[in-house]
């Protein structure tokens, strides 16, 4: 693919070579940014050539998908929601599955919405930031133990925040930057609390595919489950009484994570949401001791 080729050309041979779920998008994608031309330009002018000077970095670039690589990464960008987020190797990539965290909050709480909301393990910051337009005058805290990632966080929040997001250098509810626990994460004091945290079992298959991403972002002990539960142990003294928490985890895992919910008689109102796919994608049970209101 070093010749020179008209744009039609290249796509159908990016197409075939592009290892993902969407070749010819990606294909259409990469060469919208390396010519910043949108992908309606690439289908009305199929037949120009592309520049000779572009051949061997649009060559070097579909190698690298060829062999897997994620075009997030080398695009250094990936859409999410309403936003246009930055991501590198230190985030996982954002995926529409997480838009059911935000999707549930959004039913659960009203617009004007003025509470603290929590997103563990934040990434790139895509569901804090996300939750921060849809409410603009909420307080929201997010953390992450990968301070790479949270600089990431931090520029996406600098683009697409509204309501101002808070990053914290935390491992779950331990902060890492020194400050005590009861600081940071008081007890009864947020409203939600979400995350999207490692819940593919070690020996799963499909981690081949994910190779590129953050290992530690992805995997957990006891088949996956080992984080989920965790959070659903500590959460309940940081919400306040009638708060939410709300997990993603896989698609085959919601009635275990309904089960270790219901082991608690603090965890009320047990439901599970189901993504566009119609995979049971997020699990999210009330925090309750006596009426409740948030």
């Amino acid at each position: 693919m070093t010749a020179q080729q008209s744009i039609g050309d290249w796509l159908d041979d990016a197409t075939n070579r592009i290892l993902s779920q969407t070749p010819r998008l990606d294909a259409e994608l990469l060469l919208s940014h390396y010519l910043s031309k949108n992908r309606a330009y690439l289908l009305a002018f199929a037949d120009e050539l592309l520049p000779a000077e572009l051949m061997p970095t649009l060559t070097a670039a579909v190698k690298r998908l060829a062999n897997g690589y994620p075009l997030a990464y080398l695009l250094g960008k990936k859409s999410f929601w309403d936003m246009h987020l930055t991501v590198n190797e230190a985030t996982l990539i954002p995926r529409p599955d997480s838009e059911t965290l935000i999707e549930t909050c959004k039913k659960l709480l009203p617009a004007d919405f003025k509470g603290k909301i929590l997103d563990l393990g934040t990434g790139s910051g895509a569901i804090a930031i996300a939750l921060s337009r849809l409410f603009p005058k909420a307080h929201i805290m997010a953390t992450d133990n990968n301070q790479a990632a949270l600089s990431v966080a931090q520029q996406n929040a600098v683009d697409w925040q509204i309501a101002p997001v808070e990053l914290v250098y935390a491992d779950w509810f331990l902060p890492l930057d020194g400050r005590r626990r009861a600081s940071v994460f008081p007890d009864n004091s947020f409203a939600v609390i979400v995350s999207n945290p490692p819940y593919i079992a070690e020996n799963d298959p499909h981690l081949q595919q994910l190779s590129n991403e953050p290992i530690t972002a992805l995997i957990s002990p006891d088949n996956g489950l080992a984080d989920i539960k965790m959070l659903i142990r500590q959460s309940a003294k940081r919400l306040k009484n009638g708060g939410y928490l709300l997990l993603e985890h896989g698609y085959d895992q919601g009635q275990a994570v309904r089960a270790y919910f219901a082991r608690y008689c603090h965890w009320q109102n047990i439901q599970t949401v189901r993504d566009l796919g119609g995979n049971e994608r997020v699990s999210l049970a009330q925090y309750q001791t006596t009426d409740s209101q948030i």
